[in-house]
């Protein structure tokens, strides 16, 4: 819906993305627990490590997104809201680090 696309629920959306990529490796989680080793071996370890890292920072840094969204909505009402842009722009700068 046009009305749903708005930059505070942009970071909503990089928050579910970053959670759905978190929970999408649990099942090579709990195998490896079970079987204490590596599901796919070192390569796939790896990979698993590389996707744990990336949605954990990612989901870190979306929610320090949000948190500077509603600061400066709070703080600072009359300024306006983030636009589109710049909101793009700080999920860019997240993807980037």
């Amino acid at each position: 819906a046009k009305s749903l696309r708005t930059p505070s629920n942009i970071f909503v959306l990089n928050l579910a993305l970053m959670d759905f990529m978190m929970m999408v490796k649990t099942p090579i989680f709990i195998y490896n627990s079970f079987n204490q080793g590596y599901a796919l071996g070192h390569q796939g370890c790896q990979i698993f490590g590389l996707m744990g890292s990336i949605s954990g920072i990612g989901q870190s840094a979306t929610n320090v997104a949000i948190a500077y969204d509603r600061y400066r909505v709070i703080a600072k009402p009359m300024d306006g809201r983030m636009s589109y842009s710049k909101a793009l722009m700080i999920l860019i700068l997240i993807y980037c680090y």
